[in-house]
């Protein structure tokens, strides 16, 4: 799987979670509205900036790690 790939597919896992929008954007500085609109499917994961794209994906590794420990 390459990086791009992986990004994408942590970004569709944590926008499927049960973790609200309100939650994503304190734990990432990203405007909640945007949030909202990907969860809805609005926007497209691909039109999103890098930027945002990389702190989606880093938030759903560290949930995923702090998962893996309990």
């Amino acid at each position: 799987m390459t990086a791009k790939h992986k990004i994408i597919r942590n970004i569709e896992a944590l926008l499927r979670s049960e973790i609200t929008a309100y939650k994503i954007q304190q734990l990432t500085g990203i405007n909640r509205s945007q949030i909202t609109r990907l969860k809805k499917g609005d926007i497209e994961i691909k039109n999103i900036s890098l930027e945002n794209a990389l702190k989606l994906s880093n938030l759903w590794e560290e949930i995923k790690e702090d998962n893996s420990g309990t």
